[in-house]
């Protein structure tokens, strides 16, 4: 269920349509607060282009949905760039979620990337942490180039 407040927290609304399976992250969209990445627990990544209102499946390029979805993160020098945590992986669309391409694979063979954030100075700089496992640095890979 995704709840929405449109005025500091202060009242919260559900939104009217909800994400297949249970949310796992969530990001928006720094040059457009209407559009909205979820992450979900088994059922893929969704977005919104209307603050939360509906929802699309955006899997193209994806593992089975079997998978966790635990992260998501938007380039905030440029936000047709996310980043996504699947598994032990981090995968890269250079077009809003339209395609996926997997940039990382097996940081962690016990847990899912729990976090993934894109340094705001330097974009090439993707951080991703893996569960108990630590965290790791993607280093020497070019987003503007996959």
């Amino acid at each position: 269920m995704l709840l929405i407040s449109t005025d500091g927290g202060d009242h919260w609304r559900v939104s009217n349509t909800q994400v297949d399976g249970h949310g796992a992250s969530l990001v928006v969209d720094p040059l457009d607060a209407n559009r909205l990445y979820v992450g979900t627990w088994y059922a893929g990544v969704w977005r919104s282009q209307d603050g939360g209102n509906s929802f699309q499946s955006i899997n193209n390029g994806l593992p089975s949905a079997s998978q966790m979805f635990l992260s998501v993160s938007v380039d905030p020098s440029n936000p047709e760039r996310i980043y996504l945590g699947v598994g032990g992986s981090v995968y890269f669309s250079s077009n809003q979620g339209g395609h996926w391409t997997k940039v990382a694979g097996d940081l962690s063979t016990e847990n899912g990337v729990d976090v993934i954030t894109v340094d705001p100075q330097n974009p090439q700089n993707v951080y991703a942490c893996a569960g108990w496992d630590g965290a790791f640095q993607l280093l020497g890979w070019d987003p503007n180039n996959p």
